[in-house]
C-alpha cells in the first residue's frame, strides 16, 4: 500500500506542479505574443511615418534647388550682372 500511495502523492504533485505551470506559462505566451504584434505595429507606423518625413523634405529641396536655378538662369540672362561678371573676370586676368 505504501506503494500505492507514494506514486498517487507523485501523481497528485506532477499534476499541480502542470497546471501552476500552465498558469504561469498562458499568460506569460498571452503578454509576450501581445508585445511582438505591438512592436510589429509600432515599427511599422514609424515606418510610414519616416517615409512621409523624407518625401517632405525631398520635395522642398527640390523646390528650393529649382529656385535656385531659376534666380541662377535669370541672373546669367541679366545684362547688367553681365556687365559685373566680365569686369570680375578682367580684373582676375589683369591680376593673375
Amino acid at each position: 500500500m505504501t506503494g500505492r500511495k507514494k506514486s498517487f502523492k507523485k501523481r497528485v504533485v506532477a499534476r499541480w506542479a502542470l497546471s501552476y505551470l500552465l498558469i504561469a506559462l498562458v499568460p506569460l505566451a498571452a503578454v509576450l505574443s501581445l508585445a511582438v504584434i505591438s512592436l510589429r505595429l509600432n515599427s511599422s507606423a514609424m515606418t510610414k511615418s519616416n517615409e512621409v518625413a523624407v518625401s517632405y523634405v525631398q520635395q522642398s529641396f527640390e523646390n528650393v534647388f529649382n529656385e535656385v536655378n531659376s534666380i541662377k538662369t535669370e541672373l546669367l540672362m541679366d545684362s547688367d550682372f553681365m556687365v559685373v561678371r566680365n569686369a570680375a573676370s578682367a580684373r582676375r586676368t589683369r591680376s593673375g
